[in-house]
């Protein structure tokens, strides 16, 4: 199963096959908001950017972003 690093948080999770990098953060017990994003934010949508992520290793296994 592949595992998803979180810096600098320094948490690891395994995810299946097909999850999406916002699924494993809420495993890893990572936020995903940070400051007034915490309550402004559009929940997961991709339109506020809060939630951007750099994939600095295996990108190569990456799907496209979804809706």
């Amino acid at each position: 199963m592949p595992v998803v690093l979180f810096q600098p948080e320094g948490c690891s999770v395994e995810v299946d096959h097909g999850a999406t990098l916002r699924d494993a953060a809420r495993l890893a017990g990572v936020s995903l908001y940070w400051g007034p994003r915490k309550l402004v934010n559009c929940r997961g949508r991709g339109r506020c950017g809060g939630c951007r992520v750099e994939v600095v290793e295996g990108a190569g296994a990456l799907a496209g972003p979804t809706a």
